[in-house]
């Protein structure tokens, strides 16, 4: 009897419970809700704190590194302007040939080898001339007769007018370049020098100072100068209609974020410059642990979000049994079985019948079995069109509607110009769906030939994107032997092959304007011709078999997700040409590094005797190696002459003339000037410093 008693109380405790099944339910749910609610608040909260620190250090970072390349243009200034054949240049009286070939000589191979220079004018204001180290402008240029470089005579002839050594925005033969003016302010008379650098140049400087894949150099009109992320470059190009008025009305540098977007946009700007240095890295990068504990943060609210909705379905499924929710849905008679069999087992019949079908099919043959009356018009509706045949033939009895392969078929006789416009008119109201629209027919063959337009017309269909109603009038804009230019197909794969991204989607954006107006045959011959280059590029190069290219309109029913395509192709390839020549280049600095390691001793080693021996341009040399070692050529000889000096006066009692002898300068004063610049300590010092062995 007790048993039975605690059995009951403990089914009326269970009996209370399942009557607030709900509400329980609903409160755990709000609490967990809560503490979510409340993690998420300091994790918004950390998210910020990571965004200011990285926004302070890209401003400083930014700035500093600025000022190491302004350092570097007038350290550059200052030797080249107190060279003694340069000084001759500016400041002699009368023009002298030996003394201005010597000038122009030193000029070129100081621009040779700098490996951020790309050329230097000098002016004398004593003869009026100017002296150029370009290598198309190798000769001296009298002012009286005229200058190629209208901009640098103007800043020359009047150093006065502007500041010394800051940034001019110059476009010289269609580029924009960077020129600094330099001059003895005490001295103005004495002539001037204007060092030039390319804004590309520049913007690869401050990249690669500041070391991040995550930037993009670009002009305030929007036009890249410089990045690493090809891939990023082009997000930047996207989103800068977007980006550009938020920066013009923000401070000069700032952070930025835009919706849908996991990337956060820093910006700033360098108005000495005119350009923009985008850095956009994305949270993960930044801040791992914190996306980390985000991601955990919101799977944990999608596995509560589940566990409720499936508690929620349980309890409603043993509330509701299925066959009082299903019941009801067939309905038979006990007077007639017959018929409830035929109700469950009735299904959908297209309103179709034999005459039309046959009709249409001997009109499309050109041989009707009926004499049609002209003019008829044909119309193609393309799927989904729902209920709109059988309303056709409602609205118009003389239709003839069939099914297609592709969708209906409609065919009237005795149409009128009137009646064709009230047709078209109908029908973009009642069907969202396209529409090809035929000319009216008088006879036979103009049917047969109708029918092949709008079979044209459909195939054609991604060039209009957005157009419902495709007419056969259409067809005459087209070009009956294909437009393609083959030299533009060859310009595109030049640039490809140089790994130059926007130039080849810029030209590909050419050819596809050029070829759309052409039939569907001619679209086919001449994309099929492009797929032939890219392929043929892609096996010359060596690329990963996933850079061929596929039937570029296979599937592809719009030109956005052609171009699409082919701009994902074009990313893969110029990545892979990067990636191959960034490998070429590694494996040239290593071959110059052993060289000079087995070549210091010699006086005569230099920027230009390493680039004979491999028989490539000096200034390409200096460049490569300056990408990849992070320092120029010439700085790498001293790096290497020094490290065997060290070697030398800690493990021999040479003299110090010697050592520098045998280091390759033999010069011991400027051998001790470039040891103490390298180590801090003069060769003495080191010497002393040293243990030497026993």
């Amino acid at each position: 009897m007790q048993h039975r008693k605690q059995h009951k109380k403990w089914r009326d405790i269970c009996a209370k419970v399942r009557g607030k099944k709900w509400l329980l339910l609903s409160v755990i749910f709000l609490i967990f809700v809560g503490l979510f609610a409340v993690l998420n608040t300091q994790l918004q909260l950390a998210v910020s704190q990571a965004v200011i620190y990285v926004d302070d250090s890209f401003t400083l970072q930014i700035e500093r590194m600025s000022s190491d390349i302004a350092e570097r243009v007038e350290v550059s200034a200052l030797q080249l302007f107190g060279t003694s054949s340069i000084t001759q240049l500016r400041t002699m009286n009368t023009y002298n040939s030996h003394q201005s070939a010597t000038g122009q000589m030193d000029l070129e191979n100081f621009v040779g080898s700098s490996d951020f220079i790309d050329s230097v004018v000098v002016y004398n204001e004593n003869i009026g001339m100017f002296f150029t180290s370009s290598g198309r402008f190798s000769h001296s240029f009298d002012g009286r007769y005229g200058f190629h470089d209208r901009s640098a005579l103007q800043i020359l002839s009047n150093p006065e007018n502007y500041s010394h050594l800051s940034p001019i925005a110059r476009l010289v033969d269609g580029e924009l370049y960077y020129s600094f003016l330099f001059f003895d302010r005490a001295n103005i008379q004495d002539g001037a020098l204007l060092l030039n650098i390319s804004a590309r140049q520049y913007a690869s400087m401050l990249l690669e100072s500041v070391r991040t894949a995550n930037g993009v150099i670009l002009t305030k009109q929007g036009q890249s100068l410089a990045y690493y992320d090809a891939r990023l470059a082009l997000q930047v190009l996207r989103v800068w209609p977007e980006l550009e008025p938020r920066i013009q009305t923000s401070s000069p540098a700032r952070s930025l974020t835009l919706p849908g977007d996991d990337r956060m946009w820093f910006y700033h700007s360098l108005e000495e410059f005119g350009v923009y240095f985008i850095y956009a890295p994305r949270l993960g990068d930044v801040a791992p642990g914190i996306v980390y504990m985000r991601n955990i943060f919101h799977m944990c609210l999608a596995a509560l979000a589940v566990l409720f909705l499936l508690a929620a379905f349980l309890l409603t499924f043993k509330r509701y049994s299925l066959h009082g929710r299903f019941q009801g849905d067939f309905s038979y008679s006990e007077e007639s079985p017959d018929n409830a069999v035929a109700q469950i087992h009735r299904k959908p019949v297209r309103n179709r019948e034999i005459e039309p079908a046959e009709k249409i099919k001997s009109l499309r043959a050109g041989s009707p079995q009926v004499s049609p009356k002209f003019p008829i018009l044909l119309i193609q509706v393309d799927y989904p069109f729902g209920s709109l045949c059988q309303e056709m033939i409602g609205t118009y009895p003389d239709a003839a509607v069939v099914d297609d392969i592709f969708g209906a078929i409609i065919a009237i006789e005795s149409c009128t110009e009137k009646k064709l416009e009230e047709i078209r008119a109908y029908l973009t109201e009642k069907t969202s769906s396209l529409l090809y629209f035929s000319n009216l027919c008088y006879g036979a063959e103009q049917l047969q030939s109708s029918f092949a337009a709008l079979e044209e017309l459909r195939r054609l269909r991604f060039l209009y994107e957005g157009r419902q109603v495709m007419q056969e009038e259409m067809l005459r804009e087209c070009n009956e032997v294909s437009a393609l230019n083959t030299k533009n197909v060859s310009a595109m794969v030049g640039f490809l092959r140089g790994g130059q991204l926007e130039q080849a989607m810029s030209e590909w954006h050419g050819i596809f304007e050029t070829i759309r107006t052409d039939r569907y045959a001619g679209v086919c011959f001449a994309v099929q011709y492009i797929e032939k280059k890219i392929d043929a590029l892609t096996l010359e190069l060596n690329l990963d078999e996933s850079m061929l290219s596929d039937h570029i309109l296979g599937g592809r029913l719009d030109i956005r997700s052609i171009h699409s395509y082919m701009e994902e192709l074009f990313l893969g390839i110029t990545s892979s040409v990067s990636r191959k020549k960034h490998a070429q280049s590694e494996v040239l600095a290593n071959r110059v590094d052993e060289y000079m390691r087995k070549h210091y001793a010699e006086e005569t080693l230099s920027t230009q005797q390493i680039a004979d021996h491999f028989e490539i341009n000096q200034v390409y040399l200096s460049r490569q190696f300056r990408k990849l070692m992070g320092m120029s050529v010439s700085d790498a000889i001293h790096q290497v002459r020094i490290e065997k000096a060290q070697q030398m006066l800690r493990g021999t009692n040479k003299s110090v003339e010697s050592v520098a002898s045998s280091s390759g300068y033999p010069n011991s004063k400027y051998f001790f000037v470039i040891f103490k610049k390298l180590t801090g300590v003069t060769p003495s010092q080191f010497r002393k410093s040293a243990v030497r062995p026993q």
